[in-house]
């Protein structure tokens, strides 16, 4: 069996750890596929260890800088280590890239809900300022806290790969 659909499989299953393990064989075999650093991302972010959700976000974004997905990898292991501002950061430059992804903008409106910056202004650096609220203040704002990736992302050839970790297309590695 493949090593990317034994992760896969680890992964639905909810054994991260096996999913972890699987993909870094995996790894081994192709250090430069951006998916395979991306779903073991997901699988330590599962897992709460963020710092290595961190390490494999960035390893993707320097394989595929111009994947939405890599940006919100970055932008969830930022928000579990707490750096808000970087993870507000990494779901703007994400929705820069492709302002359909739901999960970006969920990911961005959960993280300025918790960042303790909330009431300020922070410059994005893409020629935006966004000023935080609070979850009281947002109308109609219902489960930021929920991880939301059950969008499909609408990219071309290998980078067609649904968000959610938790279904897949047949024949996708996500």
């Amino acid at each position: 069996m493949d090593e990317g659909l034994a992760s896969r499989g680890a992964q639905s299953e909810g054994d991260f750890q096996q999913a972890i393990d699987r993909f870094t064989e995996a790894i081994t075999l192709n250090r430069n596929d951006h998916v395979l650093f991306s779903n073991r991302s997901y699988a330590y972010a599962k897992m709460g260890r963020f710092t290595e959700a961190l390490e494999d976000a960035k390893r993707c974004q320097e394989l595929k800088p111009d994947w939405s997905k890599a940006y919100y990898r970055l932008g969830v292991a930022q928000l579990g280590l707490g750096q808000f501002e970087e993870a507000i950061v990494a779901f703007a430059e994400g929705l820069a890239a492709d302002p359909k992804q739901a999960p970006m903008l969920n990911g961005l409106t959960e993280t300025m809900l918790k960042s303790p910056f909330r009431g300020a202004e922070i410059d994005v650096g893409l020629g935006i300022g966004l000023e935080m609220k609070t979850a009281e203040s947002v109308s109609g704002f219902e489960g930021a806290g929920q991880d939301d990736e059950r969008q499909g992302d609408e990219g071309e050839g290998q980078d067609e790969r649904v968000w959610s970790d938790d279904k897949t297309k047949a024949g996708d590695v996500t």
